[in-house]
């Protein structure tokens, strides 16, 4: 994705929200959900110094290319050191 950008929102809705920008080493795609219709964005970003479990424990939603989405995420347990990010898209009303 040429131009995409990746954020995550640390500590959303509070005094202390911040953005955490992930500037390259990441990409998405997008998995059917199992029996579903709906998909969802399944995001593969190398592992570097800033993410740590400490800041993803704070991390609440994930913006790519400023859409916001409520995210889940595997930490890496092996080499190579990839963190694998669930996103699903926040929409007024619920999820979408």
């Amino acid at each position: 994705m040429p131009g995409a950008s990746l954020a995550l929102v640390l500590n959303a809705g509070t005094d202390g929200e911040s953005e955490m920008e992930v500037a390259d080493g990441w990409l998405p795609f997008k998995e059917q959900k199992y029996g579903e219709v709906s998909a969802i964005y399944k995001i593969a970003v190398t592992d570097r110094e800033q993410l740590t479990v400490e800041a993803m424990g704070t991390a609440d939603r994930l913006k790519l290319n400023g859409v916001v989405y409520q995210f889940n995420y595997d930490p890496p347990v092996s080499a190579p050191m990839v963190w694998t990010l669930y996103a699903t898209e926040l929409k007024e009303g619920g999820l979408r």
